[in-house]
């Protein structure tokens, strides 16, 4: 479930978003409802010791579920949402927020809501989960890893299609398909979704009666609309010998989001909202240069035009109502109405070249540019934001893969200039560029059939965002001082997974991990606005688990995952040397989930079955400031969580198909669950979900 955070009056610390190498066969682990650890597809990283978990999709994209639901469901993530389908979703892996890819392309590229995570499950195929140490072919700058959502691979003819509805006057749809020609290996295809909800549950809040007095009721939010649409059709080829696959796909996308109250739950908005409308093109190309030598070619290319209004004269109270004063200027957010528009251009492009050069060496090489320019309406120039992280990386498998080992070192290079947001409506043009280095290794040794040891390390470098450096153009100011976030990232660990017992299969991972971040960046924060600051220097000490088992003949699965995290502040310099060793605040440090699967086979047919399923996750209570500031008993906190999903899923085969229906009950215990301080999130909800394949 996942981003504004209201900490301490001064200080605001970026709530952010595993790690054990699998590359042993896939397990066959039936239909469990939670995600299964898999070998992603690439035999290149099947063989590798990347530092992966895959997780498999096969069962969670009939339920009514969405990735943010899927993830936080899963070894080492912590998901929190700002309210319903739709609001601002913050992922932290492991502690650190992830880059985030859609076959190995910048999510915000595609025409997605990255900060929604608004990737519909029907189109992704599985999630690849690179736990803080990154290969070279993910050539980006980020400390906390990456997940690469990889869609569909199938280049066959097919289509499916799927469409819930639920509470909340909550519908979503997604459809996709693709046709070959068997003669000519031409393929042509295209994908369509649509969110839209209300988000009007209910929420307890405080208003005061006629005599002035605060009193708690229980109202339904009225100004939490979500609206979201994405087209694209794609074209190309594949097996031939000049192009192992030439992929060409092009998107429309559009996104509403209205704003029902302040960070803090606390003061209602009744017309201020945002939206995205976005377009652009990918290009992908891979070919075999020789028996030995491949090529993989991607340029991406997307404009978002992001637009942000609140420009209210009304004061709303919690019922809806206009109350009969209006304000004296402003609008409701801020001392001034705003009514911007942004532009934003980007070109990424990334080309990976593999040469095998024995059986036993291989050598990887990576240049991976990406251009941004960003334009705010009534601005007259324009602002650019340019990196290029470029690196080579030597692996080598001993006895056929027994030992692998992967050594790499990156090269990261950023530049930034423009007319940054300093002030309020006040504008200066400022220029910026950094180099850093950086590099690690992996290791992976199969002790036994049954028993694999990973280890892996990389000194990960994360340049400032574009937001970070010359401001967004509506909160956050510019600050083109910003130094890149630096990181240690560390992992240890055994997969343990047992077959073919007579009780079943069993599935043991176990990682310890140490992460060391440097220059970390934080927001400062007045009432309104914020400035971006490399102030804070944490180091996180933790272990993250996944136990699973599958009875005989699959009907049952049980698995369970849980991660411990000890992040501290080691800070030297101001503000934060006076808080060292306190928690790095506003963040969990225990969560875990757990599931129970039954499939009973044979309803009606032979193929046919009906699959009942539990889902459960507590998340451990935190404080939202840093521990030794302020008042034991005014001190604010997030409190512990314990949800519970229950569901039921019936599956018909029959050729040349498979049609599912779906129906789960969420937080059935209707629990009051808060993941930003005093932002409550939905309870007790019904969904419904029909989809079918050909």
């Amino acid at each position: 479930m996942v981003k504004l955070a209201r900490i301490t009056p001064a200080l605001c610390v970026p709530v952010a978003a595993a790690s054990l190498v699998r590359a042993q066969e896939p397990v066959v682990s039936g239909e469990a409802t939670v995600p299964t650890v898999t070998a992603p597809a690439p035999a290149r990283v099947e063989r590798s010791a990347d530092a992966l978990i895959a997780l498999e999709l096969k069962q969670a994209r009939r339920e009514p579920r969405d990735l943010a639901d899927v993830l936080a469901h899963s070894q080492g993530f912590s998901l929190r949402r700002q309210g319903g389908v739709g609001s601002e979703t913050e992922a932290l892996l492991v502690g650190l927020p992830p880059a985030w890819l859609v076959d190995g392309v910048p999510l915000e590229l595609l025409g997605f809501p990255l900060e929604s995570l608004g990737v519909p499950l029907l189109l992704l195929e599985r999630i690849d989960v690179y736990r803080g140490v990154l290969p070279v072919r993910l050539a980006s700058t980020t400390l906390g890893g990456a997940v690469n959502l990889v869609r569909d691979a199938r280049y066959d003819s097919h289509a499916e299609a799927s469409y819930q509805l639920g509470s909340f006057h909550t519908h979503r749809a997604a459809a996709s398909g693709r046709y070959r020609d068997a003669a000519s290996s031409f393929f042509a295809g295209g994908s369509a979704y649509a969110d839209i909800t209300d988000n009007d549950y209910a929420i307890d809040v405080e208003v005061p009666d006629a005599r002035g007095a605060l009193s708690h009721v229980t109202v339904p939010r009225f100004h939490d609309a979500h609206h979201a649409y994405r087209v694209s059709v794609e074209g190309g080829v594949v097996d031939r010998p000049w192009a192992k696959r030439l992929r060409v796909e092009a998107f429309a996308a559009r996104f509403d989001k209205e704003l029902q109250h302040d960070a803090s739950m606390r003061v209602p908005y009744g017309e201020a909202r945002y939206g995205q409308t976005s377009f652009g093109a990918t290009a992908h190309y891979d070919v075999e240069l020789g028996s030995d030598v491949t090529l993989d070619v991607v340029a991406s290319y997307a404009r978002q035009i992001d637009d942000f209004v609140d420009r209210s004269e009304w004061v709303y109270d919690w019922y809806g109502a206009r109350i009969v004063r209006r304000r004296a200027g402003g609008g409701e957010i801020g001392p001034l109405p705003i009514d911007s528009e942004q532009t934003r251009d980007g070109v990424f492009g990334r080309a990976l070249a593999s040469w095998r050069l024995a059986p036993e060496h291989s050598l990887r090489v990576s240049i991976t540019p990406w251009w941004t320019t960003q334009r705010a309406a009534g601005v007259s120039s324009a602002s650019s934001y340019v990196s290029l992280v470029s690196g080579i990386e030597y692996q080598w498998d001993l006895s056929g893969g027994v030992l692998t080992s992967v050594v790499f070192v990156k090269d990261y290079v950023y530049a930034a200039s423009g007319p940054a947001l300093e002030r309020p409506n006040e504008r200066r043009d400022v220029s910026a560029n950094l180099h850093r280095l950086g590099g690690g290794l992996a290791l992976r040794a199969r002790l036994t059939p049954w028993l694999d040891l990973s280890a892996s390390y990389e000194y990960a470098v994360h340049f400032p965002r574009l937001d970070q450096v010359l401001g967004d153009g509506r909160t956050v100011l510019a600050n083109l001082e910003l130094e890149p976030e630096l990181g240690h990232n560390g992992n240890l660990g055994p997969h343990l997974e047992l077959r073919d017992l007579p009780l079943g299969a069993i599935t043991l991972d176990l990682n310890a991990l140490v992460r060391d971040t440097r220059n970390q960046i934080v927001l400062l924060r007045s009432d309104i606005y914020a400035t971006p600051r490399n102030q804070l220097h944490a180091l996180t000490w933790g272990l993250e688990s996944r136990l699973a088992w599958t009875a005989p003949e699959r009907w049952l699965s049980l698995e369970t995952t849980w991660t411990w995290l000890d992040a501290r502040n080691v800070s030297k310099g101001r503000p934060f040397s006076d808080l060292e060793g306190d928690r790095v605040p506003n963040r969990p440090h225990l969560y875990g989930s757990w599931g129970a699967h039954v499939r009973i086979p044979h309803l009606p047919g032979v193929d046919d079955a009906l699959e009942p399923y539990y889902r459960g996750r507590y998340v451990h209570g935190y404080a939202v400031g840093f521990e030794s500031q302020g008042l034991a008993d005014i001190k604010q906190r997030v409190d512990a969580q314990l949800t519970h999903d229950l569901g039921v899923s019936w599956t018909l085969r029959a050729a040349p198909g498979r049609i599912s229906l779906a129906l789960e009950l969420t937080d059935f215990a209707d629990a009051r669950v808060y993941d930003f301080y005093g932002v409550q999130r939905p309870g007790r909800a019904i969904y419904a979900k029909l989809s079918g394949e050909i």
